[in-house]
């Protein structure tokens, strides 16, 4: 079965394959989940976050500081009921790849926008220089309203707009720290290097300067993938 991206991503964006998430090739990155309804969590987010001017081309991670509904179901379907799952809300804007990162442990995504997610694998890692070719990325369009979870080998990063009045807006569920400061500090080489936050190892492209005093390991080579929409 075939799954239609939208014409004008597919006319706006020759040079660049974008799937469709239900597609079969989005099971080496993750799966798909069909069994919950959304609806009251894009309720929520449609009220309470609202991507502002000072977000513009940026991303905002935010903890468990908002009182979503309940989410229980979701996290014991996925996660078999750990306690130690934090759930956060992410949302802005953005056209570029700009950085792909990885966590030990799934991320799950509840999308309350239509965008494009960029993804990869970590076993495409050149370890030897700590670097990430982007010509592997694959594009994939995703509805709003999905589910969608991601295998702790995928690369990935914040997704890109495609409505600009919208930006981004997702539920994000992460094991519980992810994204913390670091209290330690492992040895500066092979993998550690990539380590910027608690379980988060990251490469990041040289012309997004917003990493410039991050200390985050500059490891994509190649084109800071930009996915252009009529919507933008």
């Amino acid at each position: 079965m075939a799954f239609l991206v939208p014409k004008y991503l597919v006319d706006a964006n020759p040079d660049i394959k974008v799937h469709h998430i239900d597609d079969n090739i989005f099971q080496a990155y993750g799966r798909v989940h069909k069994f919950f309804k959304v609806e009251k969590y894009l309720d929520y987010l449609e009220k309470e976050i609202q991507v502002t001017e000072e977000l513009f081309y940026g991303a905002d991670y935010l903890g468990t500081t908002f009182n979503l509904p309940e989410l229980t179901p979701i996290i014991d379907y996925i996660y078999g009921g750990l306690p130690d799952v934090q759930v956060g809300i992410c949302h802005g804007k953005s056209k570029k790849l700009n950085a792909l990162e990885y966590h030990k442990g799934t991320e799950t995504i509840i999308t309350a926008t239509e965008m494009i997610i960029l993804l990869g694998l970590i076993d495409d890692i050149d370890w030897t220089t700590g670097t990430y070719d982007t010509s592997k990325v694959q594009a994939f369009y995703v509805p709003k309203g999905s589910i969608y979870e991601l295998s702790a080998r995928c690369l990935h990063y914040a997704p890109i707009h495609i409505h600009e009045d919208q930006g981004f807006k997702l539920v994000v569920l992460l094991p519980k720290g992810t994204n913390n400061a670091l209290v330690s500090f492992p040895t500066q080489e092979g993998e550690g290097v990539l380590l910027l936050a608690q379980n988060k190892w990251l490469l990041a492209h040289p012309e997004d300067k917003s990493f410039a005093d991050s200390g985050a390991h500059i490891g994509l080579v190649g084109s800071n993938i930009e996915i252009k929409t009529e919507k933008q």
